[in-house]
Order: C-alpha cells, then sequence, then structure tokens
C-alpha cells in the first residue's frame, strides 16, 4: 500500500501496528534552477507498506 497524505499514512500506521510488515518512506528531489544556479526542490515524499501474509495449512 502507498500513502501520500496524512490521512492514508494514519490508515498505515494502524495496519502496520496490527500486522507487522515493513514500512518505508520514499523522498526524492529535483534538480532545478535557482536564479543562475541549480537547486534541489522535493517532491511529496511516498509511504510504502509492505505485508506478506503467511501460507497456513
Amino acid at each position: 500500500m502507498n500513502a501520500v497524505t496524512v490521512e492514508s499514512e494514519v490508515v498505515v500506521a494502524r495496519w502496520h501496528a496490527e500486522l507487522g510488515g515493513d514500512l518505508v518512506r520514499i523522498a526524492i528531489s529535483r534538480g532545478g534552477p535557482v536564479g543562475g544556479f541549480t537547486g534541489w526542490r522535493p517532491m511529496m515524499p511516498v509511504t510504502t507498506w509492505a505485508v506478506t501474509k503467511e501460507e497456513t495449512e
């Protein structure tokens, strides 16, 4: 599951607390002009939650 908003991160945090799994936040910046120079402009971070259901016999 991927989340970008605070509201969706609340859902992800609840499920992660209940079910475990891996919780990762990815942040990317792009280079862009700042006057005659180049600077980094952050993009919105994405929170990713991954969980694997264990097999039952």
